[in-house]
């Protein structure tokens, strides 16, 4: 079986097709999205990618590329070799910006939304017109295709009902969904360099590599009440001598975080680390006590992550429960804290109870290997092979039947 994976927002794809391969599936990834330069495959592995004949670089297409009277020359040819290229291929699953593979006539058989492909592109979001200005008056015709991209792919796979946004989107297109994640996260060997040689200096350590998002942001982390929490806990505890948290410039509200720090008088306790590729966030989550995610009630803390922290047997701290959608049960194996108090009522357990977290990070790495990993990738494998043998077949369509992942399709198991 031959599957084209295209775009790779967060590396899912590249995690993905490395899966596959595994598995003895044919998988190249093919990019055509802009994308952002530590998301590239290079920055997930310490391989050498210079001679790998899986990956593509298609184009650096954005969203304003859509907008070009004419739809630009160049990008109908490069689009009409890449079609002419997918005929090669028993199946194609995307992500990102579906409208332009639908203005260029190609059909997706699995879409597997990475977030704003789903809950933002297809909908008049607030901040269109200020962020795509001068082209928020044609956003409907972009709309209007991104749309047609989703309800023509023959599966959807989203963890719709543990992420209120995927799922309202969802409910809104009256569309059916798989019910599961992304293997995003590639477990990788990490190679030693000195950039986190000070943490052993410490004889506690909490980290997050999540953005940066909890005072102008729309996409809300609630990393405020981490930071907070953490300083209370400075405060309160006795049995740790160099704690420290461990923090990324990346996001839109690095500024504010940094001022809240001083304001609190942390900033020897706050280490300040520049955005990087995930191969080099690896190191730093090995020697990691604890790591925390974010603390939003419409969505429970799953993703890079939380992923990437089970992955390296660290345990994991976020909200674990969704008020906004009932009837739902998850097993992910997250330590619950939503509100500052619950954070720091962790944190000192851990003070006291240390062993006790430790095994919760191996527990964590074991369903990791399961849920997200090797486990995960079966059942996606499940599903190619399943529409790869019907190409008359959806997840629409009555007659679809798959055993293995019928209990997952929503909405019908969701309230």
């Amino acid at each position: 079986m031959k599957v084209a994976l295209i775009n790779n927002m967060n590396n899912n794809f590249f995690a993905l097709m490395r899966f596959l391969r595994d598995n003895g599936i044919d998988a190249e990834l093919f990019q055509l999205d802009v994308l952002d330069p530590h998301f590239k495959p290079e920055c997930d592995t310490f391989d050498d990618l210079s001679a790998n004949s899986t990956l593509h670089t298609v184009g650096s297409i954005s969203f304003r590329d859509f907008y070009k009277i004419p739809f630009s020359l160049k990008l109908q040819k490069q689009l009409r070799l890449f079609k002419k290229k997918l005929e090669s291929f028993d199946l194609i699953i995307a992500c990102g910006g579906l409208a332009i593979l639908e203005k260029a006539n190609i059909r997706i058989d699995i879409f597997i939304p990475h977030g704003g492909d789903l809950y933002q592109s297809p909908f008049m979001f607030d901040y269109s017109i200020k962020k795509y200005f001068p082209y928020s008056y044609l956003m409907e015709k972009y709309i209007k295709y991104q749309r047609l991209a989703i309800s023509k792919s023959r599966a959807i796979i989203a963890l719709a009902s543990i992420d209120r946004h995927m799922f309202d989107a969802l409910k809104k297109l009256q569309e059916k969904w798989i019910d599961l994640a992304i293997p995003m996260v590639y477990p990788l060997q990490t190679s030693h360099t000195k950039r986190w040689d000070f943490l052993s200096q410490h004889d506690f350590v909490l980290f997050s590599h999540a953005r940066q998002g909890w005072k102008t942001a729309l996409d809300y982390k609630g990393n405020d009440k981490a930071i907070r929490a953490f300083a209370q806990f400075l405060n309160q505890q006795n049995s740790f001598y160099t704690p420290i948290m461990v923090l990324f410039e990346y996001g839109p509200d690095v500024s504010a975080s940094k001022t809240l720090v001083e304001k609190l008088g942390i900033k020897k306790h706050v280490r300040w680390m520049p955005t990087m590729e995930r191969k080099y966030i690896y190191e730093g989550l090995h020697k990691a006590s604890l790591v925390f995610d974010y603390f939003h009630d419409e969505v429970v803390s799953f993703g890079g992550v939380t992923f990437e922290g089970f992955s390296c047997s660290a345990p994991v701290i976020g909200n674990s429960l969704l008020s906004a959608v009932k009837g739902i049960n998850h097993t992910l194996p997250l330590i619950h804290a939503f509100t500052e108090d619950d954070i720091l009522k962790v944190l000192l357990d851990y003070s006291i109870n240390p062993d006790k977290y430790i095994q919760q990070g191996k527990s964590a790495r074991l369903w990791f290997d399961e849920n997200v990993g090797v486990g995960l990738a079966k059942k996606y494998i499940n599903l190619m092979e399943y529409l790869v043998a019907d190409k008359t077949i959806s997840l629409k369509d009555p007659r679809f039947q798959l055993p293995p992942l019928q209990r997952y399709i929503g909405p019908d198991h969701i309230q």
